[in-house]
């Protein structure tokens, strides 16, 4: 089936803005910045995350799990940490809604060469199109 030059120029766009949102919470996890206003944009206002160790429901929870991982200095300003996103795989589902699937990689140590890879795993992420774009709608973390 041929697709249309508008179509697949949307398409293309919905996957950049999706790889943008996956990338810039990956970011902001690890910035030396508290910009938690700019990491909640990215997830819906009833997003899920679930983690092997613990889950968050809405913003709320969502912005606590967060303050929580920086008081405990797993992530954030003055941990020598930083995430890493590879092999995104995005597939829109229907016009509103779309599943991203990638790798990621954890490091400690940022300050050493080489630095240590503590984790890594597989986010599967559900998105849901917003009249503000794409949000998380449901964040899956797998360790491997």
């Amino acid at each position: 089936m041929e697709t249309s030059t508008p179509d697949l120029i949307r398409r293309v766009a919905d996957e950049a803005e999706i790889r943008n949102v996956i990338a810039g919470l990956a970011h902001l996890a690890d910035a030396d910045s508290d910009d938690f206003e700019a990491y909640l944009s990215l997830w819906a206002d009833d997003a899920t995350t679930i983690h092997p160790e613990d889950q968050a429901h809405g913003h709320a929870e969502i912005l606590e799990r967060s303050r929580d991982l920086r008081r405990r200095g797993i992530q954030g300003p003055g941990t020598n940490t930083v995430h890493v996103n590879t092999t995104q795989w995005v597939r829109l589902d229907s016009s509103d809604v779309a599943t991203s699937e990638s790798y990621w990689q954890f490091y400690g140590s940022m300050n050493e060469r080489p630095p240590k890879l503590l984790a890594m795993g597989l986010y599967r992420d559900t998105l849901h199109r917003t009249p503000s774009g794409w949000k998380v709608y449901r964040r899956e973390v797998l360790s491997r």
